[in-house]
């Protein structure tokens, strides 16, 4: 068989591009054996490793800039924009390094999720480009240009590399996308759990239990220091951690480093709640595995107010303000939510085999 070579860019902000870009290699993988991924990105290698079954190669890349995040909470725009003035400046040398790897190795089809310089790849060396994402960077820093008019040169170069990608498959909870040519609206992508719950506790160590088990989400940079009181005052729930900072045993929390071989989407569908920040990665994954999701606020992120009200219509949602979370005031969030009967909608999770069909298409 001959390998078709498929390059996969794949932004390194937050860990959602990265996830629901393997669920992508897999299910291409499963329609056509013949693929191979060359994944460029600065996302971590280790997340690739754990969740792509098909054959891949991994090159760190800096693709993308994203966003510079203060704290789990906040958005530093000063050092956002350096460093995207930074990545403009560096970009004709990645561009010429990306350009000499594809001559080496030519790619039947280029995927980005949702690095701009992915897309002048492809046009370069005339082969298709297909974006898949919920938003693209250009709207999101159009919504510090009000702000920061210096973005604007930043949002202009974002746009005259997607607009030409030969198509966008378009996410739900997705913000406006006015630079792309030809879009097509697909359902969720997500990592759907197959684990049985009383293996997944077994391995995490914790014993049956008539404990509600809360997965506190919140990422392994800064989130686990805050969360130690309201774990202390809340004895009644059991609460679950994933992170690899070094945190107070506690009776009631159990924590889960990155070494323990127990996948993330295995934790919510284990737990009776997911505690977080909105992001299109931990939506979707609550979705897919039908656990509530309660939350809290982000301070400019741009597709918060998108995020809020499409995930309402998604899976059952609940509130709660920053201020009695930071402080650990949880039990009347928690316990008003967890104790009440949830309505589930039928809403499709199966977004990557849609858009492994659809890519399939480009492969000649």
């Amino acid at each position: 068989m001959t390998r078709k070579n498929i390059f996969y860019y794949v932004s390194g902000h937050g860990f959602g591009h990265a996830t629901r870009s393997c669920v992508v290699m897999n299910a291409l993988h499963a329609i056509d054996p013949t693929v191979f991924f060359h994944i460029r990105s600065n996302a971590p290698r280790w997340l690739f490793a754990k969740n792509v079954v098909a054959p891949f190669e991994y090159c760190f890349v800096e693709v993308d800039v994203g966003v510079v995040q203060r704290t789990i909470f906040n958005i530093d725009k000063m050092r956002t924009l350096r460093n995207c003035e930074e990545s403009i400046e560096r970009a004709p040398k990645v561009l010429k390094q990306e350009l000499k790897f594809a001559q080496a190795n030519p790619p039947a089809l280029i995927i980005s999720d949702i690095a701009p310089m992915a897309f002048d790849v492809a046009n370069k060396i005339g082969v298709p480009s297909v974006a898949i994402a919920n938003f693209s960077w250009d709207w999101i820093y159009e919504g510090y240009l009000a702000e920061m008019k210096a973005f604007k040169g930043i949002i202009d170069s974002s746009r005259e590399s997607y607009a030409k990608a030969d198509l966008l498959l378009k996410l739900p909870l997705c913000g406006e996308f006015p630079a792309f040519r030809k879009t097509k609206s697909i359902p969720f992508i997500a990592r759907k759990s197959t684990a049985d719950k009383a293996e997944v506790f077994d391995t995490l160590g914790i014993p049956k239990t008539k404990q509600k088990v809360i997965l506190l989400a919140f990422g392994g940079v800064d989130g686990a220091g805050f969360m130690i009181d309201g774990i202390e005052r809340n004895p009644q729930f059991l609460f679950v951690i994933p992170t690899d900072q070094a945190i107070p045993r506690l009776a009631n929390a159990v924590k889960v480093p990155e070494v323990v071989h127990v996948r993330f989407q295995d934790l919510v569908k284990s737990c009776d709640l997911v505690v977080s920040k909105p992001g299109y990665g931990i939506v979707s994954e609550c979705v897919a595995n039908q656990t509530p999701f309660l939350y809290t606020s982000r301070d400019d992120f741009v597709e918060y107010d998108v995020m809020v009200k499409g995930m309402k219509k998604c899976l059952p949602t609940a509130f709660i303000p920053r201020m009695y979370l930071v402080m650990g005031d949880w039990d009347v969030h928690l316990e008003g939510f967890i104790d009440a009967k949830q309505e589930w909608k039928d809403v499709a999770t199966d977004g990557g085999e849609v858009a492994a069909n659809v890519l399939k298409k480009y492969l000649k």
